[in-house]
């Protein structure tokens, strides 16, 4: 397991009820644990969240498979396994509790693959096809308590249903 802690360094103060941080600015910023089985990609993702360090600070960035070490408000669960081991792996993660929220980041939009993320307790599912900005502002809404994309009309984002399952791959 690899491990990048605290990968933006602006000055943070925790808010009380351990939800967020307050940035210098004291603007509340998210939380985010980025989850993947490969380096590459954690490291990928935290650098195309980096821009938008004064709204999310990545605390984790894991690769190797296991679950998040750190307390945060979303674990941002990078997925490219099949859906079952998607699935199990995702909750394990919202039984952990280290995370608040957890947003499944997928080239998958299928309404059974979002109907079983649902039901397990997935509070988002945001698709790669999405700009950073997008993936921002969705994680921005998990952790405030929206649930995103877990709502079969609209987990394609507007997209027709095979258009969302075809990937840029």
């Amino acid at each position: 397991t690899m491990s990048i802690d605290t990968i933006n360094h602006q000055p943070r103060t925790h808010n009380g009820d351990g939800a967020g941080v307050a940035n210098g600015d004291g603007v509340s910023v998210v939380r985010v644990g980025v989850i993947n089985d490969y380096e590459i990609i954690v490291r990928g993702v935290a650098a195309m969240l980096s821009p938008f360090r004064h709204r999310i600070e990545v605390v984790e960035a894991d690769a190797g498979g296991g679950l998040p070490s750190t307390a945060m408000d979303v674990a941002l669960f990078d997925t490219f396994a099949g859906r079952r081991h998607t699935l199990a792996r995702a909750a394990e993660m919202v039984r952990d509790r280290a995370a608040r929220h957890v947003v499944l980041y997928t080239w998958d939009a299928a309404a059974p693959f979002v109907n079983a993320a649902r039901d397990i307790g997935v509070s988002g599912i945001v698709l790669k096809t999405r700009s950073a900005e997008a993936l921002v502002d969705a994680l921005e809404r998990v952790a405030a308590g929206e649930r995103v994309g877990l709502d079969s009309s609209d987990s394609g984002h507007g997209l027709p249903e095979r258009m969302v399952e075809l990937s840029d791959r």
